[in-house]
């Protein structure tokens, strides 16, 4: 069975083979060989393409001058328009005042209140995962501590001296 593939396969590689060799170099066809016709132009279509040839060279040489750009396209940001006054007025200054950001409150989560009524009570605040614990007089971050009462404690920014009150509820 092996003898008889292998022959097989020899007889083919010889016919691919002979194929090749039999065969024209290149698959184009030959080149006919044929009568060029000169072929006589009317002489007005001549005229008429020779005429505007020559007033497309014309509108070519005659080019206008391009006009100076009224702009700059290299500086970005400066305007035409005059520079307006920097000052503000007191309307201006007042809307500025009353538009403050209100600061971050921390996070009340209880009121300790003591056994005894001389003892202060403490209020408890939660920040992430930190756990803070003041009375009345203490310091928690920018704010002081003014007053913990029963369901609600006062809180003072130390800059701005607001008083910001934070309730349990």
């Amino acid at each position: 069975m092996e003898r008889m593939a292998s022959a097989i396969l020899f007889l083919a590689s010889a016919l691919l083979l002979a194929s090749r060799l039999v065969s024209p170099a290149s698959s184009a066809p030959e080149p006919r060989a044929g009568r060029i016709e000169v072929v006589e132009q009317t002489p007005p279509a001549v005229a008429e393409v020779d005429t505007e040839v020559d007033r497309l060279r014309d509108r070519i040489t005659a080019t206008p001058d391009v006009p100076r750009p009224a702009r700059d396209p290299f500086s970005f940001g400066r305007s035409t328009e005059p520079v307006r006054s920097l000052a503000r007025s007191a309307e201006t200054e007042r809307a500025l005042i009353d538009v403050r950001s209100t600061p971050t409150l921390p996070r009340l989560v209880a009121i300790l209140s003591p056994d005894d009524a001389l003892s202060p009570r403490t209020a408890v605040f939660v920040a992430g995962d930190d756990v803070a614990m003041k009375s009345a007089g203490d310091e928690l971050g920018p704010f002081h501590v003014d007053a913990v009462n029963a369901d609600a404690i006062v809180l003072i920014d130390r800059a701005t001296r607001d008083a910001f009150t934070v309730s349990l509820h």
